[in-house]
Order: structure tokens, then sequence, then C-alpha cells
């Protein structure tokens, strides 16, 4: 069979020293095929082991070729991993985009669902939540969560608390998100405080939305909209769709009327200061 093959005397000598000549020939063989195998066996008068092993060679052909025809599936079905995915997957064959995957404690759910309120309802922006998006039987959520920040995500949002910091999941979702985006060269983390504690050393240098914090000039949601805009959108896709008629009316409280060119204050103009946005 080696001689039928094309092997050289020396890959035969080598091949008659082992305990399984005819494996260690097959094993070498790379491009041989079941059809060429055969067909060398008949060219022996070998047709009893044709016989016997047909059989098998047709199955080991078809459980071959299904897995090859799984794995290509598989390549082509991109990793659908939360609800929104299969909805959207179904309807363009793409996968949902977020503005950013929300960490927390359990505990602190009813600060979580008053995120999600102004972020989404009032925002518009789209976001993460693991418990509330994820779909049921995934078998690594570790390998989703990464996957998800990796390449869907735009940042993580971390809600730190006491109780946060009691789970080593949310720990390590941390320290992966801070070296994605150390890795990159962009911002990746979002830290939100919504209670005092003992920050991850790693954060402590961070710029932080401290829900805490009383202070006149700090707008706290208003902060967190902001950072958590699209930073490669232009200005006016990043600022709420402000009602005109609103704008209107503060823009007239404070210019009411304008000096005439004599000197006196002339009824309300049409036109503004300069300096002054429309």
């Amino acid at each position: 069979l080696a001689e039928l093959m094309g092997c050289d005397m020396l890959v035969i000598q080598n091949l008659e020293k082992t305990s399984n000549p005819f494996a260690g020939l097959i094993s070498q063989a790379k491009d041989l095929t079941a059809n060429q195998l055969i067909e060398y066996l008949e060219k022996m008068d070998r047709y009893d082991v044709v016989d016997d092993t047909i059989a098998l060679m047709e199955n080991d052909l078809y459980l071959a070729s299904r897995q090859t025809n799984l794995q290509e599936t598989k390549q082509d079905i991109p990793q659908i991993v939360t609800i929104g995915d299969q909805e959207q997957f179904s309807e363009d064959g793409t996968l949902v985009q977020y503005d950013a995957f929300v960490l927390y404690a359990r505990e602190d759910q009813e600060f979580v669902n008053t995120v999600v309120k102004k972020i989404e309802g009032e925002y518009g922006m789209k976001l993460c939540l693991k418990d509330r998006d994820f779909i049921a039987g995934l078998p690594f959520e570790h390998q989703a969560v990464t996957e998800l920040i990796s390449n869907r995500c735009r940042f993580v949002l971390p809600i730190f608390s006491p109780n946060f910091l009691n789970s080593e999941d949310n720990k390590f979702v941390v320290n992966f998100s801070e070296a994605l985006g150390i890795e990159r060269g962009c911002r990746k983390i979002v830290p939100c405080v919504y209670q005092q504690c003992d920050l991850p050393k790693s954060v402590r240098y961070y710029t932080r939305l401290d829900f805490t914090r009383q202070n006149p000039y700090w707008d706290f949601w208003d902060k967190m909209k902001k950072s958590l805009a699209d930073p490669s959108a232009p200005p006016s896709e990043r600022t709420d769709k402000i009602n005109i008629s609103t704008t209107e009316n503060n823009t007239e409280q404070k210019y009411p009327a304008r000096l005439s060119l004599k000197g006196d204050l002339s009824e309300k103009s049409n036109s503004y200061p300069e300096n002054v946005p429309p």
C-alpha cells in the first residue's frame, strides 16, 4: 500500500519498525481520500478489507461532513447573547449595539431601575443589563459578558456600593474592562458611586459619577448622560431634543426687551444679542 501511495523506501522502513505500520501510514497520508484508499486496496486484490470496512468508512465520512457543516454554520451565525439580539438578528441579521453595560449588585436594584428610567426612558440610550437582557441557558456567562463589553458595549457603567464590592464577578468585570481600555487606548469605564465605599485602587483615580455628592453645580443625571454619549457622534446627536417652545420662552424671559437706537427700551425684538444662541 505504501508503494502505491508513492512513499519512498526510507519511509517504508521506518513504518515497518512501528507496532502498527498501517495506522502510521494512514496518519501520514494527509491528502489521501477514502476513494483513493479503496482504489489502492482493490489493486492489491484486498476486496475482503474493502467489504469489511466500507460501512465504517461511509459512517466516518458522514460524521466528518456533519461536523464540518456545524463549524461553518457556527462561524456564519454571530454569538446571540441578549433578547434584543434575537429580535434584531431575525429582522436584519445584525446584533444590538449598546451604549453601556450596567454592572451592579442585586441589592441596589431600586437605584438601577432609576438609572434605566433616566438613561433609556428620558435620554433614549440603550443599556445592557445581565438580569434583564440575557437570554436563558447561555453556557458560558462570563464569555458572553466579555464578548459584549469588548465588541458591542461602548462603556461599562459599574454602580459602586458596599454590596457591589462583595461580588468577585463584579470585580473581575471591572478589571477586565479597565485592561481592555488600556489595551485599546480609550475610555471604557464610567464609574458611578451610589453609596460610599472603599473603591478598588484601579478606579480611585478615575473621575466618578458620585450620587452622594451635594453641590449646586453638580447635576448627576446630566453628567451621566454626557459621559455615556457617543464621542464620535456629531454634537447635535449627543444632546437631547429640546422643546423649541420651551427654549423660546426661556430666552424671552432672559432677554425681554432691547435698547433701541435712541436709548429707550423698545418692544421685544425678534433678533437677539450676537453672543446669544437662537
